[in-house]
């Protein structure tokens, strides 16, 4: 029924505002139950753990327990980030 697909949507939303919402706060660290709950929309605004940017949240291996702060990968192969050549 399309009202539970709006009711999914609102819902999705409603999750990914306190996401953007603990990054204007300044918090530095997400608690590993909400990061889990909520990861896709982590992926969604490429942030990690501890909102910092992520700039391979869909295919790096490390991104469900990546608490970098400043990841200078440029190059993410089978997985695996790093920085090029």
């Amino acid at each position: 029924m399309l009202s539970d697909e709006v009711k999914e949507l609102e819902i999705e939303k409603d999750n990914l505002f306190k996401v953007i919402s603990l990054i204007q706060k300044g918090n530095y660290l997400v608690d590993d139950i909400v990061f889990a709950k909520n990861i896709e929309h982590f992926r969604i605004i490429n942030r990690n753990k501890t909102l910092s940017y992520c700039p391979f949240p869909e295919c790096c291996n490390y991104f469900i327990m990546c608490t970098e702060r400043k990841c200078n990968a440029d190059v993410c192969d089978n997985g695996y980030p790093h920085r090029g050549s």
